[in-house]
């Protein structure tokens, strides 16, 4: 199972971009690869803030699983910075 964890230094309140992705109506606006957010029921909320992004994905299939992870990793890699750098630059305005 392959894993990437990403981070970004954002220059915007945590409010702002709390509030920003609190709404995952917002998400297909920096996720490039995420078509559509569909059944979304608010939960309350409480009082801290914590964001952490963590993907943990298997690529099926022995031989070409193996053959492809190394490419797939690095798209999945790439699409997390992408994720990060569409938030700052929306967050940063």
């Amino acid at each position: 199972m392959a894993k990437i964890e990403k981070s970004l230094l954002i220059h915007a309140p945590v409010e702002k971009i709390f509030d920003f992705m609190a709404n995952p109506e917002n998400l297909p606006v920096v996720w490039p690869s995420l078509r559509e957010v569909r059944n979304v029921h608010p939960l309350p909320r409480g009082g801290g803030t914590r964001v952490s992004v963590s993907v943990d994905y298997t690529i099926p299939g022995a031989v070409l699983g193996k053959l492809a992870e190394p490419i797939v990793h690095k798209m999945n890699e790439h699409e997390a910075e992408t994720v990060l750098a569409n938030l700052k630059a929306r967050m940063e305005v």
